[in-house]
């Protein structure tokens, strides 16, 4: 009899745990994400060069920092300039559609400094565009 309850007890158990977030990869592959997750599907585009490229991604992404729902963002550090769409999701498999790039970006008539990436100078400006709204400072070594 106390077999049966410690079966039964750990079929329940196994039973009412919780699954994990399934999202798709790369390669259209299902993966389980961490309890703090939401699915994404990601198009960004390289604004640097004028015929920039542009990716797809889709991924498990960390819930604490975007909202459920679609999104742009773009930024640019030096003289590199990215922009992306986002959609963020959490039920199974969302992530599984592609979602358009955000296209060409206007400047926004907003500007932050930027520094020179071969020297620490740091005396010239790059223009905002799309939604952009703050600057920041950033310093790190070189890895």
């Amino acid at each position: 009899m106390m077999k049966l309850i410690l079966s039964l007890t750990l079929i329940w158990t196994l039973s009412s745990t919780a699954e994990a977030l399934q999202c798709w990869d790369n390669f259209r592959v299902l993966h389980p994400c961490k309890s703090t997750e939401l699915c994404a599907t990601l198009a960004s585009q390289d604004n640097t060069h004028r015929y920039g490229t542009q990716s797809n991604y889709r991924m498990c992404f960390p819930s604490s920092l975007f909202s459920e729902g679609k999104h742009t963002f773009s930024y640019s550090i030096g003289t590199v300039a990215m922009t992306a769409s986002v959609h963020f999701c959490n039920t199974d498999g969302c992530n599984s559609e592609d979602i358009p790039h955000p296209g060409d970006q206007k400047k926004n008539g907003r500007q932050c400094i930027t520094c020179d990436p071969s020297s620490s100078v740091c005396n010239q400006t790059v223009q905002c565009v799309g939604v952009e709204d703050r600057c920041f400072n950033m310093t790190g070594e070189p890895s």
